[in-house]
């Protein structure tokens, strides 16, 4: 039981920068499956191909929202937990120093 965690406080800005950037991207995904699919047309006059990026546009669009929303609580959990602990050390660090004056 007296095991002890330890966590740095760069690595946990580093993860929660991490996920911002991948939610940045999740954001950005959304228009680029349906670009292909205006670019792909009809060549030869078959439709199959766009159809089939159209349905996977569709199933990853709701696929997506779900990771998105997700990510999105990962992100908010690690940028609390550093945003309080950060916080605590700030104020220990602040006692500490005023303890010793």
């Amino acid at each position: 039981m007296g095991d002890d965690i330890l966590i740095r406080l760069d690595d946990l800005a580093d993860l929660r920068d991490q996920l911002a950037g991948i939610l940045a991207e999740f954001d950005s995904s959304g228009s680029e499956s349906a670009t292909l699919a205006d670019e792909i047309g009809s060549p030869d006059g078959e439709s199959e191909l766009r159809q089939r990026v159209g349905d996977f546009h569709d199933n990853w669009k709701i696929h997506r929202r779900e990771l998105a929303e997700k990510l999105q609580a990962v992100y908010d959990q690690v940028k609390n937990t550093h945003g309080e602990w950060t916080r605590l050390d700030e104020e220990s660090a602040a006692q500490f120093e005023g303890a010793g004056s």
